[in-house]
């Protein structure tokens, strides 16, 4: 089977992440429309994030949003992952509720007619050391296989260096397996996402996530306004026509739209 995630380099997209916007599910579609922008990420959610999209009601909405407001799910994220934990054996408790989750969201992804879904490696679920990566890897490459019967491409996003990255992709051996690059969360973790690019690109996932930070803060920076060099990862990634679709990944949950309109005049300006 063939998974189509090739870039088009003539017709870069830009996204947003619902899981980052002050709306979810359809209601996140319509605000997506508003914004003049054709593209979503989604999350699955979960305890303490939105309501899940196992819900069929749920997932017909979202579903008719799309075609009212002609935007398009163009991943599902599993950030539940990061309380629940990749590592667990899998006959264990959480092992069997990770596989499960893992299931439900490839179906919403499906029938959401979203190409990929993408599983984070943060608190719970962080890889620091063999045992972890090797746990990360039996679960994503269990995944993949669950996802090729669905006809979708897997990914892990993580803040691994180059040489634990490549230890992963090997460890999971699928041709629709991809990494999700992120331009700040690598460099919190002290990776250069330049390196990343360079030396992973082919196994890159055609979406990246934006975000900018200084490291004396937690909370997001405007684009371009932090220690995160986000214009050079934007240059490096058109340069090796690496990603076609372009997340932008700041916190907007508070509603200021000027934090929204920056990043956005920003990324066109980085792109044109």
């Amino acid at each position: 089977m063939m998974f189509a995630d090739q870039p088009n380099a003539a017709a870069p997209r830009i996204a947003l992440a619902d899981w980052r916007l002050p709306f979810t599910g359809s209601q996140a579609l319509a605000f997506t429309a508003w914004c003049g922008l054709r593209e979503i990420q989604l999350d699955f959610g979960g305890p303490g994030r939105a309501p899940t999209l196992d819900n069929p009601s749920m997932l017909r909405a979202i579903r008719d949003a799309g075609v009212r407001h002609a935007v398009s799910v163009r991943a599902l994220a599993c950030n539940r992952m990061n309380d629940l934990g990749l590592h667990h054996p899998a006959h264990s408790t959480t092992g069997e509720e990770v596989r499960t989750l893992v299931c439900k969201t490839l179906d919403a992804a499906a029938y959401l007619n979203a190409p990929m879904v993408f599983f984070p490696s943060f608190r719970q679920s962080l890889i620091r050391d063999r045992e972890t990566l090797d746990a990360s890897a039996r679960l994503l490459e269990w995944a993949c296989t669950q996802g090729a019967q669905r006809g979708l491409l897997v990914a892990s996003e993580n803040d691994l260096d180059v040489a634990s990255a490549r230890q992963l992709v090997t460890q999971v051996e699928r041709s629709n397996f991809r990494l999700i690059l992120d331009s700040w969360n690598p460099l919190k973790a002290g990776v250069q996402p330049l390196a990343l690019i360079e030396q992973l690109h082919p196994f890159l996932a055609n979406q990246v996530h934006l975000k900018d930070g200084r490291h004396d803060l937690e909370a997001s920076v405007p684009l371009g306004l932090g220690d995160g060099a986000v214009a050079d990862t934007v240059a490096a990634l058109q340069r090796l026509h690496t990603v076609d679709t372009y997340v932008l990944e700041n916190d907007y949950r508070g509603g200021d739209p000027a934090h929204l309109q920056h990043d956005l005049g920003w990324l066109l300006n980085a792109l044109h």
